[in-house]
């Protein structure tokens, strides 16, 4: 879906720049906003967030449909 390899994606996190997300504005994604740590913080579930991602080898925006969940312990703590 990214056009990358397994070797260019290990070590790499969704910040990293290679991946350049921006919104549907064309603004740079704010890495605040993204869903997953937007989940961690509100403890929250957060649906449906559209990131446009850059594809290097293709040198193309690919648009992704985003979802995080997150996911409780017995006693109610946030597992991570």
């Amino acid at each position: 879906m990214l056009g990358l390899t397994e070797d260019q994606l290990l070590g790499k996190s969704a910040f990293d720049p290679v991946g350049m997300c921006s919104m549907m504005t064309g603004a740079c994604f704010p890495a605040s906003a993204f869903p997953v740590p937007t989940a961690i913080a509100t403890l929250k579930p957060v649906h449906d967030v559209i990131m446009g991602v850059f594809r290097p080898n293709s040198g193309d925006r690919v648009w992704l449909l985003v979802n995080a969940e997150p996911e409780f312990d017995q006693q109610g703590i946030l597992s991570m």
